[in-house]
């Protein structure tokens, strides 16, 4: 695993993993480029985190999140079978989609590393609501600095509060323009 380093302490292949638990993982978190697509459109948040998900109420919501009993189990048998191996991130627990927003977070910063083909054409949708405490746009939770990535094919601002933003008729119609486009190049799936 290309980031590993930044879930363990030590080389993935030194990990002791049940054939059980691999399968759960392979079906959470890994995935294969697909031959020939160069459109691709995906959800995320702000690349560098949010200072919220330090405050009361990013813990707050993150303590709120309940996990499955699958899921924990899984996390017990890992830590149990490899003590010492995960970083402190990973120890008492598979982090919330909030832990995953702490600008320190190390999974964080592997997933804004991914890398992603030029072919691939990017599009960016950022609300914007109000401004921070600084006086810049955001849209409640991500400054539309933060938002904007260099390099896309299409920027779109929608006037919606974060939490708001999937849900407006502004975002909804960029989206449908955009999947039309991508359509026409044919992204063939695996056969």
């Amino acid at each position: 695993m290309r980031y590993g380093m930044f879930l363990s302490r030590t080389c993935w292949t030194k990990c002791c993993i049940r054939s059980c638990v691999a399968a759960r993982i392979a079906r959470s978190i890994l995935f294969s480029a697909i031959p020939g697509c160069f459109s691709c459109g995906f959800y995320r948040d702000s690349p560098q985190g949010s200072s919220w998900a330090h405050r009361p109420v990013g813990r707050l919501g993150s303590a709120l999140v309940e996990t499955s009993a699958e899921s924990e189990s899984v996390h017990t048998q890992l830590v149990h079978d490899n003590p010492n191996l995960f970083r402190e991130e990973l120890i008492d627990r598979f982090p919330s989609s909030v832990d995953l927003l702490k600008p320190a977070s190390l999974l964080l910063a592997a997933t804004t590393n991914l890398p992603c083909s030029p072919a691939v054409r990017l599009h960016t949708i950022y609300g914007v609501s109000k401004t921070t405490w600084e006086g810049e746009p955001a849209d409640g939770v991500v400054p539309v600095a933060i938002a904007r990535l260099l390099g896309v094919a299409s920027e779109r601002e929608i006037r919606a509060k974060h939490a708001f933003l999937h849900r407006q008729p502004g975002t909804i119609s960029e989206l449908v323009r955009l999947l039309p486009q991508h359509k026409v190049d044919g992204c063939q799936s695996p056969s």
